[in-house]
């Protein structure tokens, strides 16, 4: 999964078999590394707030949100969601609710509501 700030920033998820813990942040206007960040295990999906300033990121392993800095790709604070598992799949930002989306395939199949704050 990958997001695309406001500032350049290439943020992707590093999801080959399900053991990474971290993601790695590029700048899109020089194609050059910025970094690899700690993340939660098995980071998946990445959605991002309306001015692409923020991106919020599941550890679908580990039940946690990451909150990245969209101008330098860095995590800013990570926060357990108890209601992720290896189920969790899509997600999507209300940021005027503060809230996330987080959808749950089969066999359990629905939607987690997450606050942001």
């Amino acid at each position: 999964m990958v997001g695309l700030s406001s500032d350049g920033v290439l943020v992707v998820s590093n999801t080959n078999d399900g053991s990474q813990t971290y993601y790695s942040a590029v700048n899109a206007d020089t194609f050059t590394l910025i970094g690899h960040f700690d993340s939660p295990k098995f980071p998946h999906a990445i959605v991002y707030n309306q001015d692409k300033s923020i991106f919020y990121m599941i550890g679908v392993e580990s039940g946690k949100i990451v909150v990245i800095d969209g101008k330098t790709g860095k995590p800013q604070r990570t926060f357990s969601a108890n209601k992720i598992d290896k189920n969790s799949s899509q997600m999507a930002l209300a940021p005027m609710l503060k809230q996330l989306f987080v959808s749950v395939a089969a066999p359990k199949e629905g939607v987690n509501v997450i606050d942001t704050e």
